[in-house]
């Protein structure tokens, strides 16, 4: 009764194995802690999961939005009920997390898009404060604006006159600079410090009536009881015109007390000290190096309990207070400064006035909490059935254990003993594993009822008194004791294994006999490779024994001894009786006289040939010499000219056997309209050779266009200068050329303007790829390799390009820096032909260390470089008609000034800026149109 499986089936209470039979088990759906749940990443929806976390655990906005009342009548189409029914699951339901895929449909949000979180947070927020609006509730209709509105006031003070403009504005966010602040302290004293207004910058004062010197500060009167500060990790770097992240720590309290950076004699309501002091509710992170991925979480602080908690999409993880906005920093590396939090990767910082969110209680209305408890109702219907079917199993499977435990000491059966039953192992270990069944015999019995000794390995002897206990629970059969082996399958087994026997001793003596040497008079052919695997006792041999010595005719090959052993007639005779199929071959069997026909003729025809290429070798024995022209060296007289390629086609066909002739002669491909579209001088082209050797090779390869150059001596008078002879004039030697036909300067210009144009538009051509030292100077790069030769296109991007030579030499994308006329290739969008690659150029490959693309700035440079222009939430209800409503209105891009006739598109085709930005007059920036003031210099938009 062992290696049955009883150490592996769920007999011996394996849980996890039981459940895994019964499907998947509901109860893994329950949540951990009672009012937290995770939400399901839809894609690239982890921004908006956090977003929606962080609003859900301030219970005053989980009031406002429990409190609105539906005044539209298809409710499964309004966000506002979507949200308190997501909001009602968050609190009352059961499992451990929720899907928002009504949001995002509702929202027309592109789930598969990582967008922005604290865009997401302003658009979201103002979508529900104007729907909001409506409510005839007072607390609904104003709660948004009373739970995250702010004010401050700009003051701007004349230098000449001293007077003082003011000018009030609301905020529902606090956008902080990153860079270079350290701490939010700092951030904070950089964003209300005094700014001084000079130069081109001045103030239009209307006193003085005058551009004059002023300072500008900005005082914060009002704030709001959740302060929402926004850190400005993304910016735009004016290098690369594209968006890069700041990775620079920044410290901030757990406590924050903001009367240092209030304006109390402005203050619209003065209130004690302890009204500005504002504890930290949630600490959103952005997680990776890239502005255009990586991944969103959020530190939430529960104000219930006071318990920190991490919402990472479907995960809900409690926080020790320790851990709180150090999500991916080492904790090795976190400063331990008590209360304060230093991090890199903060992106959000949401603090809630003490005492603010201590008394709220919030339930869902009715109509939610009904969907609710049915969801819940259907879950725990579904654990009850699983826990119950999941009893029943377990106790079952008890119960068979129970038995297997009172037969385990019985069932075994003595050597000695006679009286025995024979058991299936199949059904005895079905059985061990759970599965109750009929005993079924039938695996280990022979065609004849009996039990069949060959299966003998497959069945288990038992006690009969365990037999008669199994056969009375399961019944079954059929029952096999002492007495059923079938004789009639026992004798024949004893037979084939005498057979056996005598096969095998036979053969081992007809390997040894293939091993001698036999009779010179009387022997057989047998294929050496087949004859090799039988003398190794090789299974599935070739029916054919000599397969391999039989031509295509049906006959003997060739040649065919030089590939075979000679064996005894006798050992030949032993193959036959196995192998009946094979060819038999004798001693003196003549090969295939096709074949030696065949083979003759090809003999002769090489003799012929070769005697045909020595002809041609001493006729042209100094043709190899004088295939260059040297206008200097070269005698007088007329010279032919044939093409280049031909020529070492066809000194290749002289040097190497085998070598195919080459096509006759063609000169007309250098002849348009009568004239030479070739220049004669291009060396790569022509080859010269003599009159006499040029009417040879016609009359050997063919009549073609005669092309030639007459060299002409011509005397000509030149003054003569030499000192030596005195003045005067001499008579001086001059070569002249002559060319038939004649160089046409307009084809020749034609026909290298097509072939560039060919070389540009190239389509599935070589491009080569040299590897170069990365330790040398780029003045000092030398060749690695040989060049890789990648066929591609002219409309191939850099970026697939890359991926094609990764295919070809393993080299991963991002570890590629290519280099063509001694310009670095970076903009994986570019194709070859926009970079000005033709065919058959060489493009320099410098192979990175990992270390070089580890840093931040070299992958940014290789995500900016193949991300599409920003469309952010372009096109969903955040912003209004979706784009395909689109007027037939002029517009101008504000980043490059490019005029469009169409507003089909907001996109640029100039520049690829989007036109729902605008362009701050002080900086440059191009800030979304929902911001009211400049990202980077904060000024106002007008």
């Amino acid at each position: 009764m062992y290696a049955l499986g009883e150490n592996a089936g769920p007999v011996w209470g394996a849980e996890n194995v039981i459940k895994k039979h019964l499907g998947p088990d509901p109860n893994l759906q329950l949540r951990k802690f009672a009012n937290c749940a995770g939400l399901q990443n839809l894609g690239a929806t982890c921004y908006m999961n956090s977003l929606i976390q962080c609003l859900y655990m301030n219970p005053n906005f989980r009031k406002g939005i429990y409190s609105w009342t539906n005044n539209e009548q298809n409710l499964e189409k309004s966000v506002c009920f979507q949200l308190q029914l997501l909001f009602g699951f968050l609190q009352c339901g059961k499992k451990k997390f929720y899907s928002p895929d009504k949001l995002t449909e509702l929202l027309n949000i592109k789930t598969c898009i990582q967008q922005d979180a604290q865009e997401f947070c302003s658009l979201f927020l103002s979508y529900l404060e104007e729907r909001m609006k409506k409510s005839q509730d007072p607390f609904v209709s104003r709660f948004i604006k009373e739970e995250f509105c702010g004010e401050y006031v700009d003051i701007v003070t004349c230098k000449k006159c001293n007077s003082s403009s003011e000018r009030k504005s609301t905020f529902y966010e606090m956008v902080l600079h990153v860079q270079n602040q350290k701490t939010l302290k700092k951030s904070f004293e950089t964003y209300l410090e005094i700014e001084n207004l000079t130069d081109e910058n001045r103030y239009d004062c209307e006193k003085c009536k005058s551009l004059e010197e002023a300072s500008k500060k900005t005082a914060l009167i009002s704030l709001p009881p959740v302060i929402n500060i926004q850190l400005l990790r993304f910016i735009f770097d004016k290098k690369t015109s594209q968006k890069k992240k700041l990775t620079d720590p920044i410290e901030f309290p757990m406590e924050l007390d903001m009367n240092p950076y209030i304006d109390h004699e402005s203050f619209s309501n003065p209130q004690p000290p302890e009204y500005f002091k504002y504890q930290l509710s949630a600490v959103l992170l952005h997680l990776g190096p890239s502005a255009h991925g990586g991944h969103y979480v959020v530190h939430l602080r529960d104000p219930s309990y006071n318990v920190w908690f991490k919402f990472d999409d479907q995960e809900v993880k409690q926080l020790e207070l320790t851990e709180v906005g150090l999500e991916g920093i080492k904790k090795e590396s976190a400063k331990s400064n008590p209360g304060v939090i230093s991090s890199t990767n903060a992106y959000m910082l949401i603090y809630t006035r003490v005492g603010h969110l201590s008394h709220f209680d919030t339930e869902p209305p009715d109509s939610v909490r009904s969907i609710v408890e049915l969801e819940n109702t259907q879950l725990q219907k579904e654990i009850d059935t699983f826990n119950m079917k999941f009893k029943e199993e377990k106790d079952r499977l008890a119960e068979i254990k129970k038995m297997y435990d009172e037969l385990f000491f019985e069932i075994a059966v003595k050597p000695e003993q006679r009286e025995c039953n024979w058991i299936s192992t199949q059904w005895l270990r079905k059985w061990i594993s759970g599965v109750e069944k009929p005993i079924d015999n039938s695996p280990i019995t022979c065609r004849h009822g009996g039990l069949d000794p060959m299966k003998r390995n497959q069945a288990k002897r038992i006690q009969p008194s365990a037999w008669n206990t199994l056969f009375s629970k399961y019944q079954g059969g059929p029952p096999l004791n002492q007495n059923s082996g079938c004789r009639e399958c026992l004798v024949t087994m004893c037979l084939d294994k005498l057979s056996d026997t005598a096969k095998e001793k036979k053969k081992t003596e007809m390997i040894r006999e293939s091993r001698k040497t036999p009779d010179s008079n009387n022997y057989f052919y047998v294929a050496r490779a087949w004859i090799d695997q039988f003398r190794e006792k090789r299974s599935n041999l070739p029916e054919n024994a000599n397969g391999r010595l039989v031509c295509a005719h049906e006959d003997i090959k060739i040649n065919y001894a030089n590939q075979c052993d000679k064996i005894s007639p006798i050992v030949w005779e032993y193959i036959l009786e196995d192998y009946p199929s094979s060819t038999e071959i004798p001693k003196g069997t003549k090969p295939c006289q096709v074949c030696e026909a065949e083979a003759a003729e090809i003999r002769k025809k090489n003799i012929e040939e070769e005697e045909v290429k020595s002809t041609i070798r001493y006729q042209f024995a100094n043709l190899n010499k004088t295939v260059k022209f040297d206008i200097a060296n070269t005698h007088a007289g007329r010279h032919y000219l044939i093409s280049k390629d031909w020529y070492e086609s066809w000194k290749q066909y002289l040097d190497k056997k085998n070598e195919l002739p080459p096509d006759n002669l063609d000169n007309s491909i250098f002849i348009s309209e009568g004239f030479l579209c070739y220049d004669p001088s291009e060396e790569h082209v022509f080859a010269f050779i003599s009159a006499e050797d040029w009417v040879a090779l016609k009359h050997i390869y063919g009549e073609t266009n005669d092309i030639y150059v007459d060299k002409k001596i011509e005397k000509v008078l030149l003054e003569n200068n030499s000192h030596k002879k005195g003045h005067g004039t001499v008579h001086k030697d001059v070569p002249r050329l002559e060319y038939f036909p004649g160089i046409s300067a307009l084809e020749i210009e034609k026909r290298r303007f097509q072939e560039g144009e060919r070389r540009k538009n190239f389509e599935n051509e070589v491009v080569y790829v040299v590897t170069i030292d990365n330790k040398a100077r780029r003045s000092m790069r030398i060749a690695l390799k040989g060049a890789a030769q990648i066929t591609t296109s002219a409309t191939t991007t850099l970026e697939f390009f890359k991926l094609q030579i990764c295919e070809e030499i393993y080299v991963p994308p991002l570890l590629q820096k290519l280099y063509f006329n001694d310009g670095v290739l970076e903009d994986l969008s570019k194709t070859l032909q926009e970079y000005g690659i033709s065919a058959g150029d060489s493009v320099k490959l410098e192979i990175l260390s990992e270390d070089e693309v580890s840093n931040v700035d070299v992958f940014e440079s290789y995500q900016t470089a193949r991300s599409n222009p920003e469309e952010g939430f372009k096109g969903s209800h955040l912003q209004g008609s979706p784009t395909n409503e689109a007027t037939s209105e002029e517009w101008t891009c504000l980043a490059c000034s490019f005029s469009h006739n169409t507003n089909d598109t907001k996109i640029c085709c100039s520049c690829g800026h989007d036109s729902d930005y605008w362009a701050c007059k002080k900086c440059t920036f191009l800030n979304p149109n929902t911001s009211s003031t400049c990202n980077i210099c904060e000024s106002t938009k007008t």
